[in-house]
């Protein structure tokens, strides 16, 4: 664009940006918006949320953080996309706590957590096994009229069997019944991992006969279950 003398935009450098965090690792997001930069190109929110995206990914939390906070200054107001982004980035390296900070500084400031911040949080606290905490936010999201997805009863669900309680994920999964949840090949897996935990594998052959009535392919490890009928 340069070279035919034009210049180039932000919306077209944002585009460049984004296929640059689908497709490479993050570290050259950052040198291509070092080069926005030494165009003169001012970024915008968007930019702002794709460039704390990359740092999160390289592990640069304090400069994350460090930018979000400048971002105001720089002509642009946080988004609930640039809360979630940080506060997937600090879940990932399991700062929960923070994560938890975030959330509540969002809602102070006037935006409204949605499915992703959720779902987001609620990862972070089973993968660490506080199941406690993970419900709290599971209910803080209902009563807000927030509506858990698939994603959210997949990953309480795995939280609980990893833990061995199959018992509360049969429970979930007749939640997604009634409240007409699509469940996936992820549901499934989950509990069957639960009952296998608990040693109940005629039920978990139950469940992989279930997975056939609803045409989904079973994942290989199921085969264990196959009782030759």
């Amino acid at each position: 664009m340069k070279d035919y003398g034009f210049a180039p935009n932000v919306e077209s450098c944002n585009a460049y940006l984004s296929s640059l965090m689908n497709l490479n690792p993050a570290d050259i997001a950052l040198a291509f918006y070092k080069e926005m930069q030494r165009s003169r190109i001012s970024p915008n929110v968007y930019t702002l949320n794709i460039f704390i995206s990359a740092l999160c990914k390289l592990g640069k939390l304090e400069k994350a953080v460090e930018v979000f906070g400048e971002m105001e200054n720089m002509g642009c107001v946080p988004t609930v996309v640039s809360y979630n982004t940080l506060i997937v980035g600090h879940c990932n390296h399991g700062l929960l706590s923070t994560t938890l900070k975030l959330k509540n500084l969002m809602e102070k400031n006037g935006l409204c957590p949605n499915d992703v911040t959720f779902n987001t949080l609620i990862h972070g606290f089973c993968k660490e096994g506080k199941l406690y905490e993970a419900n709290k936010l599971f209910s803080e999201m209902k009563g807000i009229d927030v509506s858990p997805n698939t994603v959210t009863y997949n990953t309480l669900i795995n939280g609980y069997s990893q833990a061995g309680n199959v018992e509360m994920g049969r429970r979930l999964y007749e939640e997604m019944s009634r409240n007409g949840i699509k469940k996936d090949i992820l549901t499934y897996n989950a509990l069957i991992l639960g009952l296998c935990k608990e040693g109940k594998t005629k039920k978990a052959a139950y469940m992989v006969k279930e997975l056939d009535s609803k045409k989904l392919i079973p994942k290989s490890f199921l085969g264990l279950f196959d009782d030759g009928g």
